[in-house]
Protein backbone atom coordinates (compact mmCIF):
# COMPACT_ATOMS: atom_id res chain seq x y z
CA UNK A 1 0.00 0.00 0.00
CA UNK A 2 1.08 3.75 -0.49
CA UNK A 3 0.06 6.83 1.10
CA UNK A 4 0.01 10.34 -0.64
CA UNK A 5 0.66 13.13 1.63
CA UNK A 6 0.10 16.93 1.15
CA UNK A 7 2.34 18.79 3.98
CA UNK A 8 2.16 21.98 2.31
CA UNK A 9 5.94 22.98 2.21
CA UNK A 10 5.89 24.24 -0.77
CA UNK A 11 3.35 26.14 -2.78
CA UNK A 12 2.07 23.19 -5.17
CA UNK A 13 -0.98 22.01 -3.87
CA UNK A 14 -1.82 18.57 -4.31
CA UNK A 15 -5.70 17.55 -4.69
CA UNK A 16 -7.06 20.72 -6.06
CA UNK A 17 -6.81 22.12 -2.89
CA UNK A 18 -8.27 25.73 -3.12
CA UNK A 19 -6.28 28.33 -1.66
CA UNK A 20 -7.39 32.11 -1.01
CA UNK A 21 -9.55 31.60 1.90
CA UNK A 22 -7.31 28.99 3.32
CA UNK A 23 -3.31 29.71 3.30
CA UNK A 24 -0.32 27.77 3.73
CA UNK A 25 0.81 29.08 7.55
CA UNK A 26 3.78 28.88 9.78
CA UNK A 27 1.44 29.58 13.25
CA UNK A 28 0.96 26.32 13.84
CA UNK A 29 2.59 23.60 12.09
CA UNK A 30 2.95 19.59 13.10
CA UNK A 31 5.87 18.75 11.14
CA UNK A 32 8.40 20.84 9.11
CA UNK A 33 7.50 24.47 8.42
CA UNK A 34 4.28 25.01 7.35
CA UNK A 35 0.55 23.52 7.39
CA UNK A 36 -2.53 24.97 5.91
CA UNK A 37 -4.72 27.21 7.89
CA UNK A 38 -8.12 29.63 7.36
CA UNK A 39 -7.17 33.19 6.46
CA UNK A 40 -8.42 35.89 9.04
CA UNK A 41 -11.79 36.11 8.80
CA UNK A 42 -14.66 38.61 10.08
CA UNK A 43 -17.32 37.47 12.75
CA UNK A 44 -20.31 35.20 11.44
CA UNK A 45 -18.20 33.98 8.56
CA UNK A 46 -16.83 30.67 7.05
CA UNK A 47 -14.12 29.77 5.19
CA UNK A 48 -13.71 26.41 3.23
CA UNK A 49 -11.21 24.60 1.36
CA UNK A 50 -11.82 21.36 -0.31
CA UNK A 51 -9.93 18.35 -2.13
CA UNK A 52 -10.69 15.81 -4.02
CA UNK A 53 -9.63 11.82 -3.68
CA UNK A 54 -7.00 10.54 -6.18
CA UNK A 55 -7.47 7.62 -8.63
CA UNK A 56 -7.30 4.70 -6.73
CA UNK A 57 -8.00 6.43 -3.06
CA UNK A 58 -9.79 4.20 -0.47
CA UNK A 59 -8.87 6.28 2.57
CA UNK A 60 -7.85 9.59 4.09
CA UNK A 61 -6.37 10.22 7.38
CA UNK A 62 -5.05 14.03 8.27
CA UNK A 63 -3.80 15.58 11.11
CA UNK A 64 -5.84 18.98 12.08
CA UNK A 65 -5.16 21.37 15.39
CA UNK A 66 -7.85 24.16 16.03
CA UNK A 67 -7.58 27.83 18.76
CA UNK A 68 -10.77 29.22 18.80
CA UNK A 69 -13.78 30.08 20.94
CA UNK A 70 -14.75 26.98 22.92
CA UNK A 71 -18.36 26.13 21.31
CA UNK A 72 -19.16 28.63 19.09
CA UNK A 73 -16.19 28.82 16.05
CA UNK A 74 -15.85 25.55 14.48
CA UNK A 75 -13.57 23.46 12.66
CA UNK A 76 -15.74 21.02 10.48
CA UNK A 77 -14.59 18.63 8.34
CA UNK A 78 -17.15 16.65 5.41
CA UNK A 79 -16.28 14.07 2.87
CA UNK A 80 -18.81 14.10 0.35
CA UNK A 81 -21.46 16.61 2.34
CA UNK A 82 -21.23 14.27 5.44
CA UNK A 83 -19.98 16.15 8.80
CA UNK A 84 -17.24 13.85 10.05
CA UNK A 85 -15.62 16.31 12.72
CA UNK A 86 -16.63 18.99 14.34
CA UNK A 87 -14.37 20.37 16.55
CA UNK A 88 -13.54 24.06 18.28
CA UNK A 89 -11.56 25.20 21.84
CA UNK A 90 -7.81 25.14 22.06
CA UNK A 91 -6.99 21.65 20.60
CA UNK A 92 -3.28 20.47 19.77
CA UNK A 93 -3.05 18.30 17.14
CA UNK A 94 -4.36 15.27 17.09
CA UNK A 95 -4.39 12.45 14.33
CA UNK A 96 -8.26 11.86 12.06
CA UNK A 97 -9.59 8.47 12.23
CA UNK A 98 -9.28 6.89 9.08
CA UNK A 99 -11.94 7.85 6.72
CA UNK A 100 -12.97 5.77 3.88
CA UNK A 101 -12.93 7.73 0.46
CA UNK A 102 -13.11 6.49 -3.24
CA UNK A 103 -11.48 8.05 -6.13
CA UNK A 104 -13.44 11.35 -6.93
CA UNK A 105 -14.19 11.96 -3.62
CA UNK A 106 -14.85 16.00 -2.00
CA UNK A 107 -13.29 16.50 1.20
CA UNK A 108 -13.92 20.16 2.53
CA UNK A 109 -12.50 21.96 5.41
CA UNK A 110 -14.31 25.01 7.41
CA UNK A 111 -13.83 27.07 9.63
CA UNK A 112 -16.84 29.41 10.84
CA UNK A 113 -16.80 31.64 13.37
CA UNK A 114 -20.04 33.31 15.21
CA UNK A 115 -20.91 37.00 15.89
CA UNK A 116 -18.77 37.93 18.60
CA UNK A 117 -15.14 37.01 20.60
CA UNK A 118 -11.39 36.26 19.01
CA UNK A 119 -10.33 34.05 21.75
CA UNK A 120 -7.03 32.40 21.04
CA UNK A 121 -5.27 31.95 17.14
CA UNK A 122 -9.10 32.54 15.62
CA UNK A 123 -8.26 29.90 13.62
CA UNK A 124 -8.04 25.82 12.59
CA UNK A 125 -4.94 24.18 11.15
CA UNK A 126 -4.72 20.96 8.83
CA UNK A 127 -1.22 19.27 7.68
CA UNK A 128 -0.42 15.70 6.37
CA UNK A 129 -3.12 15.20 4.43
CA UNK A 130 -3.06 11.54 3.30
CA UNK A 131 -5.16 9.13 0.98
CA UNK A 132 -4.64 5.61 0.76
CA UNK A 133 -3.77 4.37 -2.55
CA UNK A 134 -3.92 0.02 -2.22
CA UNK A 135 -1.86 0.03 -5.29
CA UNK A 136 0.24 2.70 -5.33
CA UNK A 137 3.84 2.72 -5.69
CA UNK A 138 5.94 0.12 -3.86
CA UNK A 139 8.47 2.30 -2.42
CA UNK A 140 9.18 5.61 -1.41
CA UNK A 141 8.76 8.37 -3.94
CA UNK A 142 9.32 12.03 -3.21
CA UNK A 143 8.06 14.60 -5.22
CA UNK A 144 7.82 18.19 -5.48
CA UNK A 145 5.01 18.58 -4.06
CA UNK A 146 4.31 15.54 -1.69
CA UNK A 147 5.50 12.74 -0.15
CA UNK A 148 4.35 8.92 -1.38
CA UNK A 149 5.26 6.78 0.87
CA UNK A 150 5.39 2.48 0.53
CA UNK A 151 3.71 1.04 3.74
CA UNK A 152 1.67 -1.79 5.19
CA UNK A 153 -1.42 -1.20 7.02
Amino acid sequence: MAAIVEDFEDSTLLFGFSSGTWVRSTARVYRGSYAFSNSDIGDSNTVSTTATAPAGATGLQFMYSVSSEQNYDFLRVYIDGAEKIAVSGEVSWTQSALFPVSPGSTITFNYSKDSSSSPGLDAAFIDDVTFIVPDGPQRAIAGPAAVVRAAVW
